[in-house]
């Protein structure tokens, strides 16, 4: 969903392409080292084409970092100082599919070159699952648990990277809360992966073209990116756990965003 969604706003001729896509600068990546704004922001530039931006003011450009939605408590602070007018775009899907989903590209990741962490390379998805559940349960996060303990809790005590987890990356409502509080509607945009799924891409494109403040264009290329076919679907009755351990959580997204979930009511 966040690649294809970063590679439509790239064919916009108003929109730059990044030298990389997931920076995790806000994140992972952040240079504390530098005590200034301006050394923060220099060293952030250095992930875009300065050259071409510099000479071409009306041209914008971006990143597409989704871990950056779990750790709200740096992310945005650091955003507010290095880049207060950015327009910030959340793409939700199903969170029972999104988990299967990362297994699954973790899973291909497993062997290659540039991955060390083979998390899932042996383990099946429901032991995989049974963990992350476990963990959250560990760490005292369950479906009354507020977006301020969910981080003081479990982000920030997590020993392993939280973004990592397979199902925390699902509670949604946690996780955009401290977004939604911090900037307002005209800074930030939360749209459904279904969205592109029931309706034309260009038309969703057009809303979010509107938005980041760039005229319509339509676009080119509209095949979905990083599209994978699974060995096996996933059981069933793990499906079926996992939608009433996400029904309360669900629950509070719908009235933080007040709008009904597309996934609701799925098998």
């Amino acid at each position: 969903g966040t690649t294809s969604l970063y590679n439509y706003l790239v064919q916009h001729p108003l929109i730059v392409e990044g030298n990389r896509r997931e920076t995790h600068f806000f994140d992972w990546n952040f240079p504390c080292h530098l005590k200034t704004i301006q050394q923060q922001r220099q060293f952030y530039m250095k992930f875009f084409k300065q050259s071409l931006l510099s000479k071409h003011r009306s041209l914008m450009t971006g990143e597409s970092t989704p871990s950056y939605m779990i750790y709200s408590n740096r992310v945005i602070p650091r955003i507010k100082a290095i880049s207060p007018h950015s327009k910030i775009l959340a793409i939700l899907r199903d969170p029972v599919k999104r988990a299967y989903s990362h297994y699954n590209m973790e899973r291909m990741k497993a062997g290659t070159k540039n991955f060390e962490e083979q998390v899932y390379s042996n383990v099946p998805f429901e032991e995989a699952v049974q963990k992350d559940l476990e963990a959250l349960k560990g760490f005292g996060i369950d479906q009354s648990s507020t977006s301020a303990e969910f981080i003081e809790k479990y982000v920030k005590k997590m020993p392993d990277k939280p973004s990592h987890s397979l199902i925390a990356r699902g509670l949604y409502a946690l996780l955009l809360e401290p977004w939604l509080a911090a900037f307002s509607e005209s800074q930030i945009k939360v749209i459904f992966l279904d969205d592109f799924q029931n309706n034309s891409v260009d038309a969703v494109m057009g809303e979010i073209h509107e938005f980041i403040g760039v005229p319509h264009e339509p676009i080119k290329n509209k095949e979905p990116f990083h599209v994978r076919e699974y060995k096996e679907p996933m059981n069933p009755q793990t499906m079926e756990m996992l939608r009433g351990f996400y029904e309360p959580f669900d629950e509070k997204l719908e009235k933080l965003l007040k709008r009904p979930l597309p996934w609701k009511n799925v098998s």
